[in-house]
């Protein structure tokens, strides 16, 4: 549904615009995945505070990732249930997100995995708890 790219500096004084297909502000960016169920709606009426919201284009509830941000912190909501899917690491004083994983590589390593999270997607035993891939296959030290 979404990838990004988010430097913390870049929240200090955001400056948004929408430059070929994403919104930057500095060196960060943010985009949507390239689908036509998908709308990419940009608020930023409280500036500094900046809210985005990626959703499918359904009447009733649908799912959706939304990211606020301010000088200094990022929030992510994936979902009313919390079960979009929204894959997160951090590399350097970035925070990386996508819905495909495989864009994540680069900024992934080994030492970082939890072995029983990497278990169960290798067994196809997946969980839906605070245990899935998103929040436990990296440890963020």
């Amino acid at each position: 549904m979404l990838s990004m790219h988010l430097r913390l500096a870049d929240l200090q004084e955001p400056k948004w615009r929408p430059e070929g297909g994403r919104w930057t502000s500095g060196a960060s960016w943010i985009e949507s995945a390239n689908v036509s169920t998908l709308v990419m709606e940009i608020n930023d009426d409280q500036s500094p505070r900046v809210r985005v919201r990626v959703k499918e284009c359904k009447q009733e509830e649908a799912d959706f990732v939304e990211l606020t941000m301010e000088p200094g912190q990022a929030g992510l909501a994936t979902g009313v249930f919390g079960a979009a899917p929204l894959y997160l690491a951090e590399d350097a004083g970035a925070l990386h997100a996508s819905c495909d994983l495989t864009l994540l590589r680069p900024h992934l390593r080994a030492d970082r995995l939890v072995p029983r999270a990497v278990a169960r997607t290798l067994t196809r035993q997946h969980r839906y708890t605070a245990r899935t891939w998103p929040i436990s296959l990296l440890s963020c030290t």
